[in-house]
């Protein structure tokens, strides 16, 4: 039975049939992070899913499972390309961090007086506050934090949203948005002076020759990317995602989990931006009140980052549209990273491909 026909019918007895191992044998004995992916893709019917895991730098797992595509067939591998969506979002702190650093801008700066015609009642908002989420600014997605967005283009979008009053203070209070990252984007594009994908790819993505990362939605042709995948009324359909080149500060990047791992192993290891930057981009964000932002027992936010204390492990990472996740264990230097085209609870499955890596013997 082929995996598609597999999960139609609710079965799972295919799952590891089709598990590949990138550099393994795919005979060899299944360890603790591929049973914790074959529960999840038996689970949730998951078409495929990919990971690389690491730690002190060396790649300790990197594997494959299942199909990038249910109607061709195709067979997923580490370099089969993911859409990342939210996940974007770290790379776009990282850039903000690039452009702070040469001295364009700081982080306390008002949007107002960097990006002229703004709204006066924005004065007191910062590159801080959008980074962590803590602007009060008004959202451009429909529903706050998600697709749609209630405009097709930046100009709509803006004269739409800076027509709305501010939904609190800077500062007063945490609420994932949106218009942050466009906000952002746009500075990127004017202290960067380029289009945002450009800048971000020449100097994230070339210096560490990531060939296969590149921007786009569902509308656009993305060479190897994998089929994605919902479930709807009992069965796997094709997913769609919209994120015009306005938003794609916030959403936007592909990538496969091979390339996403150099990114990753690059930006946690002080290879992107120096130390002393990092400590700031994954501190928790604090409000105007000194209060620290909490999302929830042991979590916040920071720069373009959650940040999380779970079983007293540190992390800092992100996820994205319930179907990718990289997560960075601060205090063990291990890093995880994971991408699935079906949809899955992606950050407690890095969760426990996390745990699982625990319980390995090192390399």
């Amino acid at each position: 039975m082929s995996l598609s026909s597999s999960l139609r019918s609710g079965r799972s007895g295919a799952l590891a049939l089709l598990t590949l191992f990138a550099g393994q044998d795919a005979r060899a004995p299944a360890d603790a992070i591929d049973r914790v992916v074959q529960a999840a893709m038996a689970a949730d019917e998951l078409p495929s899913v990919a990971l690389v895991v690491g730690r002190a730098g060396a790649i300790v797992k990197q594997a494959a499972y299942g199909e990038a595509s249910l109607e061709g067939h195709v067979p997923a591998t580490t370099r089969t390309v993911y859409p990342i969506a939210s996940a974007t979002k770290a790379m776009t702190s990282t850039a903000v961090f690039l452009l702070v650093r040469e001295g364009k801008f700081t982080l306390e700066d008002s949007i107002t007086e960097l990006l002229p015609g703004l709204p006066e009642s924005w004065l007191e908002v910062t590159p801080r506050h959008l980074l962590t989420h803590t602007s009060g600014l008004p959202d451009i997605a429909a529903t706050p934090g998600r697709e749609p967005l209630i405009a097709a283009t930046r100009e709509d979008a803006l004269a739409k949203v800076t027509a709305l009053p501010l939904v609190s203070a800077a500062g007063a209070r945490w609420a994932y948005n949106q218009t942050n990252y466009m906000l952002l984007l746009m500075l990127v594009e004017r202290y960067g002076e380029r289009p945002f994908e450009a800048f971000v790819r020449e100097r994230l993505f070339e210096p560490l020759g990531l060939q296969a990362t590149v921007f786009g939605d569902s509308d656009d042709d993305v060479p190897g990317r994998a089929s994605m995948y919902e479930l709807s009324d009992g069965a796997l359909r094709p997913r769609q995602s919209h994120f015009p080149a306005f938003v794609r500060g916030a959403a936007g990047v592909n990538t496969s989990v091979e390339e996403w791992y150099r990114w990753a192993d690059a930006w946690a290891h002080a290879k992107l931006l120096p130390q002393a930057d990092l400590e700031v981009l994954w501190a928790p964000a604090e409000l105007a009140s000194g209060a620290r932002v909490s999302l929830g027992s042991d979590t916040s936010y920071g720069c373009g980052v959650m940040v999380e204390t779970r079983a007293g492990h540190r992390s800092v990472g992100h996820s994205g549209g319930g179907n990718a996740a990289f997560r960075y264990f601060i205090d063990e230097d291990l890093l995880v990273v994971m991408a699935t085209n079906g949809k899955t609870q992606e950050d407690a499955l890095v969760d426990r491909i996390a745990e699982a890596a625990r319980t390995m013997p090192a390399k």
